[in-house]
């Protein structure tokens, strides 16, 4: 039975080396390491699950406040009656500043205040107009599911790689790796070695690497799924497929927080359980791909078995099936 699935947990599966930014952020990157699966599996049993999805920080009032105003009247202007041209203008304006925020993801710590303000603008009135007609909100909506909170953009990456291969040039001091000889360099798309630490202390890109993006994205999924059950569908997706797609492994962090909402959403609507198992199936990976991902895709299902027990006939079969 399932009671004994940490066996299937033993050894971790070990993810190709990736490149910072692009496929995640994979051990052999140096950037952070998973920990053995079992270890994080090991004690979980039906019915009980360790993680709670963790409360992002709010920012500074002065710096909050005047995004929170405008994500607020942005989405009120998506709402307004057609003709106005105050609200036209508005809903113009706000889709090119929110909408290129969630697309590009290029400004990190805007991101961060923009996803939170979609949860808090408005004492939660933003968040009850978002979730009470999707059709209004559509384009939103579809960026927000989209967003990608964990791996920072390869264009910012490569940008800040850039210019600390130019202070090297100038013969700044801390060149492009540590003093520390470990871990080892990352090769960028732009042919860049640089110590994967250096990036991750950056404050550029500190909001995705201390995981406050990630908090602030899940929290927003978590409670549009709950205030309409329409969402609920979109947002077990795209939870999904932060555990799953194009990784091998992964920080604990991450996966801590993937499972975190999932086992959230379960406890708060009764819908959530109908959804993740068509999401597992229409997700499985491609046969020819390497084992280690299948493998991780079974620990991340396995998972999942452990805090949704009622999955566990469906996802053995699914096991089975795919593995014929």
């Amino acid at each position: 039975t399932l009671n004994n699935t940490s066996s299937f947990a033993e050894s971790p599966p070990t993810g190709e080396a990736s490149t910072l930014g692009a496929k995640g952020e994979g051990s052999s990157t140096g950037v952070s390491e998973a920990p053995p699966v079992g270890v994080m599996y090991h004690s979980w049993g039906h019915g009980h699950c360790p993680f709670v999805l963790p409360t992002p920080a709010v920012p500074p009032p002065e710096e909050y406040a005047p995004v929170e105003k405008f994500v607020a009247g942005f989405v009120e202007s998506l709402f307004a009656p057609p003709g106005l041209a105050s609200a036209a203008q508005q809903r113009s304006q706000g889709m090119r500043a929110i909408g290129g925020v969630l697309r590009t993801r290029e400004d990190p710590a805007m991101l961060f205040k923009v996803l939170l303000a979609l949860r808090t603008a408005g004492h939660g009135s933003v968040l009850r107009l978002l979730a009470s007609d999707s059709r209004k909100a559509d384009s939103l909506l579809q960026l927000i599911f989209v967003v990608d909170p964990f791996v920072p953009p390869d264009t910012l990456v490569q940008t800040i790689a850039k210019e600390i291969e130019d202070e090297n040039k100038t013969g700044s001091t801390s060149p492009l790796r540590s003093r520390n000889k470990s871990p080892p360099p990352t090769q960028l798309a732009a042919n860049i070695l640089i110590d994967p630490e250096r990036l991750r202390k950056d404050p550029r890109l500190q909001p995705f690497f201390s995981f406050q993006i990630a908090d602030a994205h899940l929290h927003l999924l978590v409670a549009l799924a709950s205030a309409n059950s329409i969402h609920v569908t979109h947002a077990v997706s795209a939870i999904w497929k932060m555990a799953t797609k194009g990784l091998a492994d992964c920080p604990t962090e991450r996966i801590t927080r993937v499972h975190a909402a999932l086992y959230t959403l379960v406890r708060i609507c009764p819908k959530v359980k109908s959804e993740i198992f068509p999401a597992m199936a229409s997700n499985f990976p491609f046969k020819l791909l390497p084992s280690n991902i299948h493998l991780w895709y079974f620990h991340q299902c396995l998972a999942v078995v452990k805090y949704v027990p009622q999955l566990q006939k469906d996802v053995l079969e699914l096991f089975i099936d795919r593995c014929l």
